[in-house]
């Protein structure tokens, strides 16, 4: 399985970055290098998340969502929410 991440996820990973690492930024650091790892885990096992009702699957790290999507040999990650609402522009599967 191979990883892709999207914009929109590289954009939201930063702006929750700049967020956290405004108060800490040692611990912004730390929070993104253990959310990529829990990413990186689902390359072994990519359906151990829940699949919501659209067909997304969700990685829960510290309160935060990680949508994502398996499409062939492929997991591609979609974004990052924590408790706003996460609309996704790609049609229900």
């Amino acid at each position: 399985m191979t990883l892709i991440y999207s914009l929109r996820f590289e954009e939201e990973a930063l702006v929750t970055y700049t967020f956290i690492a405004q108060d800490k930024p040692k611990a912004a650091k730390e929070f993104l290098s253990q959310l990529k790892q829990r990413i990186e885990g689902l390359v072994d096992n990519p359906k151990i998340c829940r699949q919501n009702d659209e067909g997304y699957r969700e990685l829960i790290y510290k309160g935060y969502t990680v949508p994502y999507l398996l499409d062939g040999d492929n997991i591609i990650i979609l974004g990052l929410f924590n408790q706003n609402s996460w609309v996704s522009d790609l049609p229900t599967i």
